[in-house]
């Protein structure tokens, strides 16, 4: 009894303790595979969705690459005798984004000599003083061209900031106020409506006879002119507006228009900017010397009262980017615009 006794006590103390079946499963487990294991190999879950995201971009790579390559071999197919045509309309194509119809105003008809029946546009022109004597004071506009509206004003011509109007003192009798925006693209009316408006307002004199004579003696009650520019240097009035900041129409509407109205003068002539910018001035300053002697009157901001004897509003224009020698004053035969300033890439036309 005592033997068995100590026979199990001895079983009790040489027996090792159980193990429990989930500690002895973590034991025995192989450690988890890193994460890119998961992604790269084993398993067949992440190799498809890797295919899944290469695929497109390869596609999308693949196909932006034969679209660059296309697009300058297919316009190479081009003999070198259309070569230059091809060019020219690639850069007109380039400015006509800003054309809300489908218009081609780039190929919009060109100007024509106004009807001798219209003296007006002989005054603008500077030829044979239009049919009236130098001392008569006169205002006309001449509205019959598609792209532009341009005014003409002789006597007693003062500027009044304050209203953007222009004064003609002692004007002929029976003369109206006239309105009309200085920029040369009348038939964008989109565009007109942003170019500043200056009204041409004329004041008949109590007793004139429509000449400049015995306006001394009036001249006290006028506008007290600031700056008295001298007898037979006129103003051009104009506006840098619109679609100013495009380097195609900075001369298509601007500078070869101006060159248009104001090289009969030969220097002598003052530009009268609408919505001058500075920055214009500089970058075309070179070209501006080249038509007048005289410093750029900012109409918007230079508040002292101009006098002239004589001013034109508005700027003729022959067309995109053309000069027609039958068409300028006086029969000009082969008018010099400064091409050395001019972008070569735009076409120049003298006809």
């Amino acid at each position: 009894m005592q033997q068995a006794s100590s026979h199990q006590h001895h079983y009790q103390h040489s027996a090792k303790p159980p193990v429990s079946r989930s500690s002895s499963w973590i034991r025995r487990s192989p450690p988890p595979s890193p994460p890119h294991k998961k992604l790269w190999g084993g398993g067949g879950g992440g190799r498809s969705r890797y295919v899944c995201r290469i695929v497109p971009l390869l596609v999308l790579t693949v196909y932006s690459i034969f679209t660059v390559v296309r697009i300058p071999s297919s316009s190479l197919v081009v003999s070198n005798a259309d070569s230059e045509r091809v060019e020219r309309r690639e850069d007109v194509e380039a400015f006509k984004t800003h054309l809300p119809s489908n218009q081609n105003n780039l190929e919009a008809r060109e100007e024509t000599r106004s009807p001798a029946s219209l003296p007006c546009s002989a005054l603008i022109n500077g030829e044979a003083g239009g049919g009236q004597a130098a001392a008569e004071s006169a205002l006309c506009c001449d509205r019959s061209h598609y792209r532009s509206d341009v005014c003409y004003l002789r006597g007693d011509v003062r500027t009044d900031p304050s209203t953007s109007s222009v004064l003609l003192y002692n004007a002929p009798r029976g003369s109206a106020p006239e309105k009309v925006r200085p920029y040369t693209r009348k038939f964008e009316g989109s565009i007109m409506s942003t170019i500043d408006e200056v009204t041409i307002v004329p004041v008949v004199d109590a007793g004139s006879n429509g000449t400049t004579a015995g306006d001394t003696g009036k001249d006290s009650l006028r506008r007290r002119c600031d700056v008295r520019h001298p007898p037979g240097v006129p103003a051009v009035v104009f506006s840098t507006g619109g679609y100013t900041g495009n380097v195609y129409h900075e001369f298509s509407d601007g500078l070869i228009p101006l060159f248009i109205t104001a090289q009969r003068f030969a220097g002598e002539v003052v530009f009268v900017v609408l919505e001058y910018h500075y920055w214009w001035l500089g970058r075309y300053g070179a070209v501006l010397e080249r038509l007048t002697n005289y410093k750029v009157v900012d109409f918007r901001y230079d508040r002292r009262v101009h006098c002239f004897s004589e001013m034109i509003v508005g700027l003729r224009i022959h067309g995109e980017l053309v000069v027609d020698p039958k068409l300028m004053p006086n029969g000009t035969p082969s008018p010099k615009f400064p091409h050395n300033f001019y972008p070569s890439q735009f076409h120049f036309h003298i006809r």
